[in-house]
């Protein structure tokens, strides 16, 4: 039985370490063969005479010093910069602060400081807004996914509501030439639809607009400065729109509703109604959309709309029942059942805000 050869070393990624291998292998030969070290380690034989006499010769593998640009910013402004990057934030702040900080620094552009933050790992990134907690809201949270982390098919008989806005004139993303710039003329004041919709794990009620859409005649009369939905036509809504539409869905089952908190959603009179109406509610912690699935639904909304272009309020509201209507009830499912998931994270955050 033959012995397998050895496995040859990986191909050298540097120039050093290539000469420093060929020659380390020269060394360890008994028989100095510039064909055997040439196909050891992967290299030319003219590679290995070469190197050979260079070493006898006195030379070290390593590359000489070059010249280069000389760095503009030393290792104690480097330090400076890491150090008050939280604190002064923007490149041209750091520039100057540098220069007159830091002894013996010359004046440096804002784009060395760009640069050289770069290096050290920094990048510039854009503002993630994400819902402010108090402790007493991170309490309530953490009960409730406690409470709720294994209510399982329960999940499915609860109908999720919640509304959102949609705007007429917000630019569109397009594919053009890097030469040429994406302008777009826009309204001031853009036409936009506040539609209020749901959805459970049987499927979708539909999508109904309220105060809030430009140009819309409300389902009971406006009150005087009123800009939004106030509690009175949300309980319009519910007894005439909503409701019905949900007895539909379920066909006599048992189902559970959901609300955030909102005030007209809290109102006692709106409370009065659903229990005059039999409906159970089904509660729901402050300033969690993380635990409600229909705000993700309305992201795939808007992502199903993205690169669409309305001119009137007629043609969005349109488009947002297309959009509504195009997404699978896989994809509800999906959302529905991830509600466990949701819960657990929760708790692993300790009341804290999650990746949903």
């Amino acid at each position: 039985m033959t012995k397998r050869p050895p496995r040859t070393p990986a191909r050298p990624t540097s120039q050093e370490t290539k000469r420093a291998l060929v020659l380390l292998t020269w060394a360890q030969q008994p028989i100095k063969n510039v064909a055997a070290v040439a196909r050891k380690c992967k290299v030319a034989r003219a590679t290995v005479t070469r190197w050979v006499r260079r070493l006898q010769q006195g030379f070290l593998p390593t590359d000489k010093p070059r010249s280069g640009r000389p760095r503009k910013l030393g290792a104690a402004g480097v330090q400076f910069l890491k150090q008050w990057v939280p604190a002064l934030g923007t490149a041209a702040r750091l520039a100057a602060s540098v220069s007159a900080q830091v002894p013996g620094q010359k004046p440096v552009s804002a784009e060395t400081v760009r640069r050289t933050l770069k290096a050290e790992g920094y990048r510039w990134k854009r503002c993630r807004y994400r819902i402010k907690l108090t402790a007493a809201h991170e309490t309530a949270r953490l009960k409730y996914a406690r409470a709720h982390r294994d209510a399982g098919r329960a999940w499915r008989q609860i109908l999720f509501t919640d509304s959102a806005y949609f705007y007429c004139d917000r630019g569109v993303c397009k594919w053009l030439p890097a030469s040429e710039m994406n302008d777009q003329a826009s309204e001031r004041y853009p036409n936009k639809v506040h539609v209020y919709g749901g959805m459970s794990y049987t499927g979708k009620v539909g999508l109904w607009c309220v105060t809030g859409t430009s140009n819309h005649t409300p389902i009971v009369p406006l009150e005087k400065g009123q800009r939004g939905a106030n509690g009175k036509e949300y309980r319009a809504l519910l007894k005439q729109c909503m409701l019905p539409a949900a007895r539909e869905l379920y066909r006599g089952q048992d189902w559970y509703f959901m609300q955030d908190g909102a005030r007209i959603h809290t109102a006692k009179l709106t409370k009065q109604l659903l229990k005059e109406e039999g409906v159970r509610v089904w509660a729901h912690p402050a300033r969690s959309p993380d635990l409600n699935p229909i705000e993700h639904m309305w992201h795939l909304v808007k992502c199903e709309m993205r690169g669409l272009k309305f001119e009137t309020v007629g043609e969005l509201k349109q488009g947002v029942e297309e959009a509504w209507g195009a997404i699978p009830q896989e994809k509800v499912h999906g959302l529905v059942t991830s509600m466990g998931r949701r819960c657990r994270a929760v708790i692993q955050a300790k009341g804290g805000l999650t990746r949903y």
